[in-house]
């Protein structure tokens, strides 16, 4: 009887963690699905004009360099689909621009020598 209770508690936490990494599954794609999405809405103007453009090369339109503006936005963009999407994400880039150096969770090795290069230069 012991084993059977023991071999249910191991099979109630391999479904807990298979559903766990479902879930973070799920959160990855649509993060993802997100910033295509987003990356797409802002080339598309872009696109179809430098197409139009292909037609009637006679016609330059006076909107180019706002179409052109939103694709670099893009760039602009996806920090803030991260950071709202990602809590990891958020907290560590809000310790960046708050220049909390030593509350960046999971420090890698490039990070720790930038850090400790821009400490020593701010001295």
């Amino acid at each position: 009887m012991m084993k059977t209770m023991a071999g249910d508690d191991n099979n109630a936490a391999a479904v807990a963690l298979a559903t766990s990494m479902r879930k973070r599954q799920m959160a990855v794609t649509m993060n993802m699905f997100y910033v295509v999405a987003v990356f797409l809405i802002l080339l598309t103007p872009y696109g179809i004009n430098n197409l139009l453009f292909q037609f009637y090369p006679q016609q330059i339109s006076s909107y180019h360099i706002y179409f052109s503006t939103l694709v670099a936005f893009n760039s602009c963009v996806n920090p803030i689909l991260y950071g709202y999407k990602h809590h990891t994400f958020k907290e560590v880039f809000t310790c960046l621009l708050s220049r909390r150096w030593g509350d960046v969770p999971e420090k890698s090795d490039l990070f720790k020598a930038v850090v400790q290069r821009v400490k020593s230069r701010d001295r």
